[in-house]
């Protein structure tokens, strides 16, 4: 008798903790998809900055009640993903850091190496380039130790955008070799386009034109090979012409963009390269002596742009518009539209049409010249350090990081020997 009581009460208590067991995962069911639901939301089209930062933290303080952290960090990563976009830096500064700790106490280096292309990508979105290419060079170390080129590859392209911004040129090529190096055996075409683009623009800046040249026919082959290809090609043909045009062969660059504008839907699928090619197209014919449409070219490239509310477009225009009226020999309307340029550009932060601008109304305004030649001055020599000071923290990044590797090395040696 007493065995089967005691039998009865084990059964008894086995169903209790089973019941409470399965009460407990539907309720870690029921808040998963909750904050799934939220995340979701949050990435919806049409839903205003301000629902979407509330989503975001929402589901955030939703994950505080799952004690399974490795339940958690899958929300966790999500949520730093979606996050780094969003508007509110304190919210994502507060969810990746999370995202961070609980990889590193589950030792998740997937979760981890996400979390700082997260942290990479949103520094880079504000410009703050130094922490954007240290938290790449994280999460590239990472991805590379796990063996995931892919991964490896897409970080070094990252890491060499970052340069390329501040013109560490070469620092930037090397970075983008060591991409494609990983990328190649992979086929991974749409990323080795990327890859091959950017050693173009390089080389432009570098005035390494041919080469720059050949760098966009290796660009275009793989480009070609992705799907819906034709708008990027567009992009192709326009980069082409601008380096014609700073070979100083202007009728082939002149040839690039009229190639782009026989192309009927350009306008209507992409209005801002549409923009561009106009003003590229009338700068270049005035570089050959040739006024005619280009007043039209130029008054539709305002239209697109204003349309478009694309600031750095419209100083573009009324740069190019500056330039015709000098052509024209009307310096005072020529000046007029200097200074429009000026305040789109400083609008747009667009500091190397500042420089051109200033530059343009030294040679034309007499008057005003010794304060464009200070103004011009004192932002080339702000940028100039700036730049520098990137490029000098980088280097740092990369010594530190070589350091580490090299210890690492001796270590796994001593462990060997």
């Amino acid at each position: 008798m007493k065995n089967f009581l005691l039998f009865l009460l084990v059964v008894l208590f086995s169903n209790i903790l089973q019941a409470q067991n399965q009460q407990s995962r539907n309720r870690l069911d029921e808040l998963k998809a909750r904050i799934d639901s939220l995340i979701t939301f949050s990435n919806s089209g049409g839903v205003t900055q301000d629902n979407r930062t509330k989503s975001l933290s929402l589901a955030f303080d939703l994950t505080n009640k799952i004690k399974d952290d490795s339940t958690r960090i899958q929300l966790l990563s999500s949520l730093s993903y979606y996050s780094s976009s969003s508007q509110s830096k304190n919210l994502f500064k507060k969810i990746n850091l999370e995202t961070i700790k609980i990889s590193n106490s589950l030792k998740d280096s997937t979760a981890l190496g996400n979390a700082f292309w997260d942290l990479g990508y949103y520094y880079s979105r504000n410009s703050v380039k130094d922490s954007s290419y240290y938290s790449y060079s994280q999460a590239q170390k990472i991805f590379e130790a796990q063996g995931n080129k892919f991964l490896s590859g897409r970080m070094l392209f990252n890491m060499a955008n970052q340069q390329l911004d501040v013109k560490d040129y070469i620092s930037s090529e090397a970075n983008v070799i060591a991409a494609i190096e990983r990328l190649k055996p992979l086929d991974k075409n749409k990323e080795l386009y990327n890859c091959y683009n950017t050693l173009a623009i390089i080389s432009q800046a570098l005035k390494e034109y041919e080469q720059a040249i050949e760098y966009y026919d290796e660009a275009l082959k793989y480009l070609k090979k992705t799907d819906n290809p034709e708008e990027i090609i567009r992009e192709n043909i326009n980069n082409r012409g601008l380096v014609y045009r700073d070979m100083g062969e202007f009728k082939k660059a002149r040839n690039h963009f009229l190639e782009n504008l026989e192309v009927d839907s350009l306008k209507s699928k992409n209005p801002k390269l549409y923009a561009k090619t106009l003003v590229n197209l009338a700068s270049t014919k005035l570089k050959l002596n040739d006024s005619i449409d280009v007043s039209e070219f130029i008054s539709e490239s305002i239209d697109v742009n204003d349309s478009l509310q694309d600031m750095r477009g419209l100083a573009s225009s009324y740069f190019t518009k500056a330039e015709y009226d000098l052509f024209l020999g009307d310096t005072l309307t020529a000046i007029d539209d200097g200074i429009k340029t000026i305040e789109l550009a400083n609008e747009s932060s667009s500091n190397e049409r500042l420089l051109e601008t200033y530059t343009f109304l030294i040679n034309i305004d007499s008057k005003s010249a010794p304060e464009y030649a200070q103004k011009y001055i004192s932002l080339n020599d702000s940028l100039v350090q700036l730049e520098r000071q990137a490029r000098n923290k980088f280097a740092r990044i990369r010594f530190e990081t070589d350091e580490f590797i090299a210890r690492m090395s001796s270590w796994k040696r001593r462990l060997l020997s």
